[in-house]
């Protein structure tokens, strides 16, 4: 059995066949079932974690600013290369469906070029996608993510049952616990991972600063006991938005 595994998201219920009984999250080909409420309550834990401080708030968006002005430049000769080959793509899909049609090639060779250029199409369209990000509109994500990580304390306690899986899936990729079901792990979505690698170097600033004006007190939150997987690259937020677009969870969120 290795130290820990990723569990599935997958509930069973164990007990009375018809009442009752206890939730578990199961890994069925080890054996393995751990209570739901065991890996749920910890969640509280996590929010502390990621929480971000009022006092850090305004330092965060001027290092935001700082990185986005530095490192999400858009260049324009990158676009104008990426539309040649998508213009090439088109044209060599319109050329071998011609000598298809005239029976030039088979039926099976035809279709493996077809989904070659397709997948080689989809991908310098995410990357078009990824540029047309300016610096503008990642500003305006990291701002209203920010906004979330500032008042998760208040979100999570205001919300259902239901409404708190959202947030959750919102900003949590992915949980790591072990056998026991604890949490070992937490990988975070973007922009909260970004925002979190740069709110820990706050952290650390403005505790060295303290510490050298003899007041070692800072106020942080609650220490986690679990890693937090996390990016100081702001270009993984840019890059991250054609794969998990804030409008609509942030729109449903910023009316709570």
């Amino acid at each position: 059995l290795k130290p820990f595994r990723r569990l599935p998201t997958v509930r069973q219920t164990r007990g009375l066949p018809k009442g009752g009984g206890t939730p578990y999250y199961c890994l069925s080909s080890l054996g393995i079932n751990i209570a739901c409420d065991a890996v749920d309550k910890q969640v509280i834990q996590i929010l502390d974690a990621i929480h971000v401080s009022p006092d850090h708030v305004p330092l965060l968006h001027q290092a935001f600013e700082e990185d986005v002005q530095r490192d999400l430049k858009t260049h324009p000769d990158e676009i104008t290369r990426l539309q040649h080959l998508l213009d090439t793509l088109q044209q060599r899909e319109k050329t071998g469906f011609r000598e298809y049609l005239a029976g030039q090639v088979s039926q099976e060779v035809w279709q493996v070029v077809a989904g070659e250029i397709r997948h080689q199409r989809e991908a310098i369209q995410q990357q078009l996608n990824s540029l047309a990000r300016t610096q503008e509109g990642v500003l305006k994500d990291l701002a209203t993510a920010l906004d979330i990580l500032h008042r998760l304390r208040e979100l999570y306690a205001r919300l259902n049952g239901t409404e708190q899986r959202e947030l959750l899936r919102l900003i949590v990729r992915k949980i790591v616990v072990n056998a026991d079901g604890t949490i070992l792990e937490v990988e975070l979505m973007p922009p909260f991972a970004y925002i979190y690698g740069k709110a820990e170097g706050v952290k650390k600033q403005s505790a060295a600063r303290e510490i050298e004006t003899a007041t070692p007190n800072w106020g942080g939150g609650t220490r986690s006991k679990f890693v937090i997987l996390c990016s100081t690259d702001v270009s993984s937020v840019r890059a991250g938005g054609t794969q998990t677009p804030l409008t609509y969870p942030i729109q449903w969120i910023s009316t709570k």
